[in-house]
């Protein structure tokens, strides 16, 4: 079960990083609950989310499905505030 989340949540963020929105909602379909909001390791910031980078690299259509996922609009980092 850890490594098929592991597998789930690396092919989840290939996804944000690539901009490939249809590819995202088709992994968000089996994807584990909440996982638009996991922090995002390989950012500059370790708090950084899906949503901000999809944001940052500029891919619209991430953005949207993450944000009919739920991810979160108003996440605030620690580092950063």
């Amino acid at each position: 079960p850890v490594q098929r989340y592991e597998e789930s949540l690396s092919s989840v963020k290939a996804a944000v990083m690539a901009g490939e929105a249809q590819r995202l909602e088709e992994l968000l379909v089996s994807a584990p609950p909440g996982v638009v909001n996991l922090p995002f390791e390989e950012a500059t910031d370790p708090e950084e989310t899906l949503l901000l980078m999809a944001a940052g690299a500029g891919h619209l259509e991430v953005v949207r499905v993450l944000l009919e996922r739920g991810a979160k609009v108003n996440h605030v980092s620690t580092r950063t505030g």
